[in-house]
């Protein structure tokens, strides 16, 4: 039975929402899934037996959190020689045009260059405003950002722009690399 690790760094909880997705995509396929926050992930963490490593990151101002630059940094090669994959979560895949699709993949190069892993798979992924997890000023920001890209700008609530056909193509993308 193929074993897959889930590595994840999410600020407001859609990145988590998706890799437990993911988690039970794979799982209900009859794989053995452990999916982790990268902050739980400590010490001299065995990656053995893994034969599938997939790491899911949001972006906030134009570049993905310290804590998954720290731990793909520090642990990639102890993955280099299984399949690994990345997704990356963002507001700005929301608009899919060319230029919002030239600057994510412009953010996700500067994550792999900046810690030096290179995915077998790589996939940009819608995220969520989630107003109601913001601070007042960020609230503002957003749906200002919000207005300016034709987005719901009801500070009310959370709004999610998550295409999960997108995620089940990346799942099915994973059960082929394994």
């Amino acid at each position: 039975m193929a074993r897959v690790l889930i590595l994840y760094s999410s600020s407001e909880g859609q990145t988590e929402k998706i890799a437990h997705y993911i988690n039970d995509q794979l799982s209900d396929k009859g794989l053995q899934v452990d999916c982790m926050a990268c902050t739980d992930v400590g010490g001299e963490f065995d990656f053995r037996g893994f034969d599938l490593v997939v790491v899911g990151a949001s972006i906030h101002y134009d570049k993905h959190s310290r804590d998954v630059v720290a731990c793909v940094t520090r642990y990639h090669a102890c993955w280099q020689d299984r399949a690994s994959a990345f997704f990356s979560v963002s507001g700005l895949a929301i608009r899919g045009d060319d230029k919002a699709k030239r600057t994510v993949q412009k953010y996700i190069t500067a994550f792999l260059t900046k810690t030096g892993w290179q995915p077998d798979w790589v996939a940009p992924v819608a995220g969520a405003i989630m107003y109601r997890k913001y601070g007042w000023l960020k609230r503002m920001a957003m749906k200002f950002l919000s207005w300016k890209m034709g987005l719901h700008t009801d500070t009310r609530r959370n709004h999610e722009y998550t295409d999960w056909r997108v995620v089940d193509r990346f799942v099915q993308r994973l059960l082929r690399m394994l």
